[in-house]
């Protein structure tokens, strides 16, 4: 809603605070897990400025395709073995489609409702 930037700070530090809250479970890859949020929502808050005719779907679906995809250079780190890294990361792509959509489907919702609200 306010942009690129304003999304990317939210969202990185978003992932970082409910890990903490949950003790941390991946360690250290809650690092760049929290980069590669703030990378889908910044592409998010800049294809919806960019693009405002085209509506919110569109900006929706990138950054739920840039979550989706960024499990995969993660896979160095998902297990010792590299084959097993690759089937695990296959593994939580499906999920990740599944909870990225129904939260931008949400993320939309709320959007939407807001904006037209603040008449913006």
């Amino acid at each position: 809603m306010f942009g690129p930037t304003e999304g990317a700070i939210v969202s990185g530090l978003g992932h970082l605070a409910t890990a903490a809250t949950s003790g941390f479970p991946l360690g250290i890859l809650h690092i760049p897990i929290a980069i590669g949020m703030a990378l889908a929502a910044a592409a998010i808050g800049f294809l919806n400025k960019m693009h405002k005719s085209l509506g919110v779907i569109p900006a929706l679906a990138a950054g739920v395709a840039i979550n989706t995809v960024l499990v995969f250079p993660l896979v160095p780190w998902l297990a010792e073995d590299i084959n097993i890294g690759w089937l695990i990361a296959f593994g939580y792509a499906p999920f990740l489609v599944v909870a990225s959509t129904l939260n931008a489907i949400l993320a939309g919702i709320i959007y939407l409702a807001v904006r037209r609200k603040l008449k913006i």
